[in-house]
């Protein structure tokens, strides 16, 4: 006998391929048609949540919004996300829980339901690849602090969570915009340490991203706020570095005495220690 459980999964499967224009689903991305059921999809299977709000369109610009969903790499990419196309003319009542003014319009969630970034009008494949591949494919490590954050949004361990999450699955940017809340919370105001932790870890994630001089002036700002905390030497050597990638040499000459003389026989002082002989070939152009 068939189960129900097995007839369902019928059911989701042939809803993937239905169509998204007069024929939707030829281009490849698996589109469901049913919002309620693709929020509930995203949240059992722990994966994001790509919604494409959309309306009639004259053919030529029909034409130039499907070649964009036809590009090879983002349908691709689009197999990690639960992928709904959302007509407005049969979903007007949708629009204002998702704030849509303009059509098409494109916005990406996690499995919770918190949006992650959005696209308004008609947007090249490149830049959707790029918001997309930075994405993480499954959330379930973190689907307790999902809800948690979507209903109390300074709540400090869930923006934590996410936080580094994000950083461990490659997306230093999301992770930041969590860290940036978590710094604004009144937990973080009041505890040097936490106030230590979020900042070090802001800046790290800019100098992963190459955003050198958003993370020179974080941890410029932090060695001198915050000099008596256990995460002051990391946020040191991150100065360091980050004055390192940026050719300031002198600056951190400097920097690396304070190590020295404020963590003598640190591991820090070690790594930076390395750090300064790597750039030594260099030195003769400080700025």
């Amino acid at each position: 006998m068939i189960s129900r459980r097995f007839v369902v999964l019928l059911m989701v499967s042939a809803l993937c391929f239905t169509q998204l224009w007069a024929t939707e689903g030829e281009n490849g991305v698996n589109w469901h048609k049913n919002l309620d059921r693709a929020i509930e999809l995203a949240k059992e299977k722990s994966a994001p949540l790509l919604i494409r709000f959309w309306t009639e369109l004259s053919d030529p610009l029909r034409k130039v919004d499907s070649n964009s969903w036809a590009n090879k790499q983002l349908i691709t990419l689009s197999k990690k996300f639960v992928c709904v196309s959302v007509k407005v003319a049969h979903s007007k009542g949708k629009l204002a829980s998702y704030r849509i003014k303009n059509l098409p319009t494109t916005v990406i969630f996690d499995s919770g339901q918190n949006e992650l970034v959005r696209f308004i009008n008609f947007t090249k494949a490149e830049d959707l690849i790029e918001a997309m591949m930075l994405v993480p494919g499954d959330y379930s490590e973190v689907k307790d602090s999902l809800p948690i954050i979507k209903k109390d949004k300074k709540n400090l361990k869930a923006l934590m969570d996410i936080a580094y999450f994000y950083a461990t699955n490659r997306s230093p940017g999301l992770s930041n915009e969590y860290f940036s809340r978590a710094l604004k919370t009144k937990e973080a105001k009041k505890d040097p340490e936490l106030k230590g932790q979020i900042t070090f870890s802001l800046g790290a994630n800019h100098l992963k991203m190459g955003n050198f001089k958003k993370a020179l002036k974080i941890f410029n700002k932090a060695s001198n706020k915050l000099k008596d905390t256990k995460y002051t030497e990391m946020i040191l050597l991150g100065l360091l570095q980050t004055q390192l990638k940026l050719g300031k040499i002198k600056q951190a000459q400097a920097t690396y005495k304070r190590i020295q003389s404020q963590f003598p026989n640190s591991k820090t002082l070690q790594v930076a220690a390395a750090a300064m002989k790597r750039a030594g070939e260099n030195v003769g152009s400080s700025r």
